[in-house]
């Protein structure tokens, strides 16, 4: 039986990038189940909000590689 997420904390990704890696394993575990399931073009407006989710994931992404170049800037 398939598990439910409820929730995911992530804090400052480590110096391995650990942080970034989970975010990038979940993202595609949802992307390729909501695939799956055929619920990625159920209506414009769900297709819609997804594009949207999928973009503020990626500008998140975004922010915490930032976040992790300027913490490994700052600590040298």
């Amino acid at each position: 039986m398939p598990r439910k997420i409820e929730c995911v904390f992530v804090d400052h990704p480590d110096e391995e990038g650990r942080s970034k890696k989970i975010i990038e394993i979940l993202s595609h575990a949802i992307f390729k189940t909501l695939k799956e399931k055929g619920l990625l073009r159920k209506s414009p407006t769900r297709e819609k909000r997804l594009e949207d989710t999928l973009k503020e994931a990626r500008e998140i992404r975004l922010r915490l590689k930032e976040d992790a170049e300027t913490d490994c800037v700052d600590s040298a």
